[in-house]
C-alpha cells in the first residue's frame, strides 16, 4: 500500500474532473476535512478513511488483500479505469451530467455495448465532448457511467445509430464476469 505518485494523482484528478467538473473542489474539501485518502496497491486505487488506513499497519503487507473501497485500476498502458463502487460516491453529490436510457438501450449497455442516439430518452443540458456521464434506466436507477463523444449542440443532427456515449463501467460487468 503506498501513496499515489504525482503522475497517478494527476490522472485520477483529471478523470474525476470529467464527472465532477467545477464541483470537484467541493468534493475534495469535504473529503479532506473528513480525512479520506486515496492509496494504491497492485495497480488498484482504494478510497478509505484515514483511521482505517492507520489500522492496516498492524498487519504484515502479505496479509492485506485490500482495504476501503476500490474505485479504479490502472491498466498496463497507464490508463485509469473507474470501477462501479465509484458510482455510489459520485451519486452523493448533485450536479452530475446524466442520461436516461430506454429499455433497449439499458439492455445493450448492461451487456457492455456503447450507447447509441436511438437509446437515449433524456439528456442533461450543457454536455460537452469528453464529459463524464452517469447513465440511468427509466426507473432512475444508476446503471453505469460513460464518456460523451459529442457535444449536445451536435446531437440533434446525428443519425439514430451514431454512438453518443462510450461505456466506461456498468453494473452488468459483475454478472458477465461470473
Amino acid at each position: 500500500m503506498r501513496e499515489l505518485k504525482t503522475e497517478e494523482a494527476r490522472i485520477l484528478l483529471s478523470k474525476l474532473v470529467k464527472f465532477k467538473g467545477k464541483k470537484l473542489v467541493n468534493f475534495l474539501k469535504i473529503n479532506f476535512f473528513s480525512f479520506l485518502v486515496f492509496k494504491i496497491q497492485k495497480k488498484r486505487i482504494f478510497f478509505s478513511s484515514l483511521s482505517l488506513y492507520s489500522r492496516i499497519f498492524n498487519f504484515s503487507k502479505k496479509r492485506i488483500g485490500s482495504f476501503g473501497i476500490c474505485v479504479g485500476r490502472f491498466s498496463h498502458s497507464k490508463k485509469l479505469k473507474f470501477l462501479i463502487p465509484l458510482l455510489n460516491m459520485l451519486l452523493k453529490y448533485k450536479g452530475l451530467f446524466s442520461a436516461f436510457l430506454k429499455t433497449e438501450g439499458e439492455k445493450s449497455f448492461l451487456f457492455g455495448k456503447h450507447v447509441e442516439k436511438k437509446n437515449v430518452s433524456k439528456l442533461s443540458k450543457n454536455v460537452f465532448k469528453n464529459d463524464g456521464i452517469v447513465l440511468f434506466n427509466k426507473n432512475k436507477i444508476a446503471i453505469g457511467f460513460g464518456e460523451a463523444l459529442k457535444s449536445i449542440v451536435f446531437i440533434p443532427k446525428l443519425d439514430l445509430k451514431r454512438i453518443l456515449f462510450v461505456n466506461q463501467g456498468d453494473t452488468g460487468l459483475y454478472v458477465r464476469s461470473v
